[in-house]
């Protein structure tokens, strides 16, 4: 069994095509066996509450943690930790150095050491974190215009 895990903005909705993509595949990967997780760091606008608050009142979430700015539930099986910084969309995927070490400082933590993590379009912050904290990961392209930033 393996820990694979999703690092990056997440639309717990689903209705952006790239949540919704990678959230299948970890239900798949789960069902191979594997443990699965979703970490994810948004910006703090109204749209990004809203998700917060989303998963707090979903009927399909068991609380673990909960915060003014955060929660750490598992949600349709899957260990979910969502957290709104104060930063901007822009610096939260455009490697902002406190956006940066925050993320840094989540990936060093225990639970994630050995695990295999996937980052996704023009989140560089996660990608960049991931290498910095040792972990291996792969970076999905769901949109090419993400492409030309890279």
């Amino acid at each position: 069994m393996k820990r694979i895990g999703m690092f990056g903005p997440f639309d717990p909705t689903l209705c952006d095509g790239v949540s919704a993509s990678m959230f299948d595949l970890l239900i798949f990967l789960q069902k191979q066996g594997n443990e699965v997780f979703i970490v994810s760091f948004m910006h703090n606008n109204n749209a990004c509450q809203n998700g917060l608050q989303y998963l707090l009142d979903n009927n399909n979430t068991t609380i673990i943690a909960e915060g003014v700015n955060f929660c750490y539930i598992i949600y349709k099986g899957i260990n979910i930790y969502y957290e709104l910084l104060p930063y901007t969309r822009a610096e939260m995927l455009g490697i902002h150095p406190g956006v940066l070490a925050r993320v840094v400082k989540k990936l060093k933590e225990k639970e994630y050491k050995g695990s295999y993590i996937f980052t996704i379009d023009a989140d560089h912050t996660s990608l960049l974190a991931s290498t910095l904290a040792g972990i291996s990961c792969s970076h999905f392209f769901h949109s090419p215009i993400y492409i030309e930033s890279f």
